[in-house]
């Protein structure tokens, strides 16, 4: 029981104090109502609810917990924990009982959270804002080690597992941006998580994050390039042309800019990705650089892709999508501005 007491202790005191929350929540309000302030008295009565409930739902999540330690430990190991896009997961599980019982079905989970967070205006608030969120998770895989086993105390049942990474899965992944209402967050997470169920008592789940590089275990076939990576038309007299099909993180993006207007022009090359979610874009620039071009010059052109990443990715909420565009600066006329999409893959070891 000594396994298990202090979070049962814990939940209990939680679950005394949604309790005094009502009732000193109840009591405000009645005061706050025979003097005739209604509003405060929503306030308490609102407020103490909304405190009760919220410790309950602790307290009862303390005592859940409890009387699951009471019952049996439960420990499971993750090798490497910082793994690669391709790689195989070692998985060592432990399940020791403190008195005799049933477990079963022992479930083993590769999971994802694709997780994005953004501030929109809102004229009915105060504030004029409001924080939009939204998450999407995935089972990736799922391994049933055990349907049924009895349990005997001091008689731990251990168990291996493996769970594979996949090659053309997303790797781990966090953006944040600063704009004029809040903080955008952009994010997708790795995790195994297990489940074992207790017949009789609460079920036991632990979690551990994994951090998935955008590595592959080895080096994944590229679709060769047919023609030239530009969807300019040939009117057009700046021109961006890309080296290869595709790029691996931690490598440059390469490639050509040519002007074939009359006359001497500044040109200014950008590289970087594109995130898409909702109808709205947040961009972020990995380089830039300005040359003068002479009618009919090329020149090169590379910029260092972070070797974390972002690879491109059609995702469940956002879409990450790289470019390179040119933009040429004209004083007495239009600006002229060509953008062609470039593919970031993961790189190889």
């Amino acid at each position: 029981m000594r396994r298990g007491a202090p979070w049962i202790a814990i939940g209990a005191v939680l679950i005394f104090l949604s309790l005094e929350a009502v009732g000193l929540g109840g009591w405000l309000a009645v005061r706050a109502g025979r003097a005739g302030d209604l509003e405060m008295a929503l306030i308490w009565g609102c407020g103490g609810g909304l405190t009760a409930l919220f410790l309950l739902f602790l307290g009862v999540g303390f005592v859940s917990e409890g009387l699951t330690r009471v019952a049996a430990t439960v420990h499971f190991e993750v090798e490497p924990r910082a793994a690669r896009l391709g790689e195989s997961l070692a998985v060592q599980i432990a399940v020791e009982a403190h008195r005799a019982l049933i477990a079963g079905p022992i479930r083993l989970r590769l999971m994802t959270k694709e997780f994005m967070a953004f501030w929109v205006w809102d004229w009915f608030r105060k504030t004029h804002r409001r924080k939009e969120e939204r998450e999407q998770t995935r089972v990736v895989r799922e391994i049933r080690i055990v349907d049924r086993v009895e349990l005997l105390p001091g008689l731990p049942q251990r168990y291996t597992a493996a769970l594979a990474v996949p090659i053309d899965g997303m790797a781990s992944f966090r953006r944040e941006e600063r704009g004029r209402l809040g903080t955008d967050v952009h994010a997708f997470e790795w995790w195994v998580e297990l489940e074992v169920g207790l017949q009789g008592w609460p079920d036991a789940y632990e979690k551990i994050p994994l951090f998935v590089r955008p590595v592959w275990v080895s080096p994944a076939p590229e679709a060769p390039a047919a023609e030239p990576v530009s969807d300019l038309s040939s009117s057009d007299p700046l021109r961006i042309t890309l080296a290869a099909w595709s790029f691996p993180v931690g490598s440059a993006l390469r490639g050509w800019i040519r002007w074939e207007g009359e006359a001497r022009q500044r040109v200014q090359v950008e590289a970087g990705y594109r995130i898409l979610a909702e109808g709205r874009t947040w961009t972020t620039l990995v380089g830039r650089a300005v040359y003068e071009l002479d009618p009919g010059q090329e020149e090169a052109f590379a910029f260092e892709i972070p070797s974390d990443g972002p690879i491109t990715c059609s995702g469940d909420l956002y879409d990450i999508r790289w470019f390179v565009r040119g933009i040429a600066d004209r004083p007495l006329a239009p600006d002229l501005s060509a953008e062609v999409a470039a593919r970031v893959v993961p790189g190889s070891m």
